[in-house]
């Protein structure tokens, strides 16, 4: 099944049963703080969110490269801080402490935050990439006849 790439706010955007994904590119000299999606999702609606990270280039220097996934500018609510994978580069992507996929039931705002600390960091790249699916709790096809 495709997925639809989409960029800027998901609220209000509903594809059904097609996932909409979203990317945010991070740099090493990128926002530290910063809002990616406001998803728009309620009880009678809830919304799956996965998560994952790619590494395209190295993230080099620092003691500490790593980033948090939260409902504020400074949160830490979805995924605490999480170490850049220095490894597989164009290879399997990584997710985030074992987050991997949670499910909203309210409209939510996610912050994508990155936390460099150690010698001054000069290169890496990456993108963080977020699938979202409205969890339909009626099919449409439950009414029909279908042997």
């Amino acid at each position: 099944m495709p997925a639809d790439h989409s960029t800027g706010s998901a609220l209000g955007s509903r594809q059904g049963c097609l996932p909409a994904v979203h990317t945010l590119p991070v740099n090493f000299n990128s926002i530290t703080n910063r809002k990616f999606l406001r998803i728009g999702a309620s009880l009678s609606k809830p919304v799956m969110v996965k998560m994952e990270f790619f590494t395209a280039v190295v993230f080099n220097a620092g003691t500490l490269n790593q980033f948090r996934i939260g409902k504020t500018s400074a949160g830490a609510e979805i995924a605490a801080l999480a170490s850049l994978p220095a490894a597989a580069v164009g290879g399997t992507p990584y997710t985030p402490l074992n987050v991997g996929a949670i499910v909203l039931t309210a409209d939510t705002d996610i912050f994508f935050g990155l936390n460099f600390t150690g010698t001054t960091i000069t290169t890496g790249q990456g993108y963080f990439k977020a699938s979202l699916e409205e969890i339909n709790l009626t099919e449409p096809s439950q009414t029909s006849n279908i042997p």
